[in-house]
């Protein structure tokens, strides 16, 4: 079976067939270490931001499931804070926020704010 690293790659590309997000979430339960992995090699640009928007998905999934993270997954939380400072880095980005909104399901958001720049 395949680990998350792979299971993730085809179903943001959507080319490997019958995957869906339920997969993707149970190997990262399975494989926290992993999932904190794929985000520390990620890098600055937009694809790289694209990804941590998928792995944000598959925490929200296991939110919407399990209502709360394992606290194995405090690494892969550190991960995506030091990613998104790059990204916001590399965007120009004045500010960027990551939250946790305590509602029911819980779910973890991120933005990024942009003031007075031209495009």
């Amino acid at each position: 079976m395949p680990g998350f690293r792979a299971e993730f790659d085809g179903w943001l590309q959507g080319s490997t067939g019958p995957v869906n997000i339920s997969q993707v979430t149970i190997l990262a339960l399975a494989d926290p270490a992993e999932v904190a992995e794929v985000v520390r090699e990620l890098g600055d640009d937009d694809v790289a931001y694209v990804r941590v928007l998928g792995v944000i998905e598959v925490m929200n999934e296991i939110l919407r499931d399990k209502k709360t993270l394992p606290e194995r997954f405090a690494e892969v939380l550190k991960e995506i804070r030091e990613k998104l400072k790059g990204i916001a880095k590399s965007f120009n980005a004045d500010a960027y926020e990551l939250s946790i909104t305590a509602s029911v399901p819980p779910a973890i958001t991120v933005s990024m704010t942009f003031h007075g720049q031209g495009t």
